[in-house]
């Protein structure tokens, strides 16, 4: 989070930011940038990027469609993210 402005950063879980850097590596892995992802899953470049920033809290129909363009099954996305069952109940609702 060291690159992130603290007034965002503040509003940013920990969650939320370990996934967006777990979908930033699967997408480097497979070649895509942000914007040719975006074209194939029908998100904008820069609503992939705040996804990978962890500054939004992406709907689950989201997260099919980026494991889908990713060609990842759904819980792939989430190996190696911690999850701290305090910190979600505290979470806003999700937003699209």
């Amino acid at each position: 989070m060291d690159s992130i402005a603290p007034s965002v950063a503040q509003k940013l879980s920990t969650t939320h930011v370990a996934l967006g850097r777990r979908i930033r590596e699967l997408r480097v892995e497979r070649g895509y940038t942000q914007e040719s992802l975006g074209l194939e899953i029908g998100m904008h470049r820069t609503y992939v990027g705040h996804v990978e920033r962890g500054e939004k809290n992406v709907s689950a129909m989201n997260l099919f469609k980026l494991a889908d363009g990713l060609g990842v099954e759904l819980q792939e996305l989430f190996t190696g993210v911690p999850v701290d069952p305090a910190e979600v109940r505290r979470l806003p609702p999700a937003e699209d």
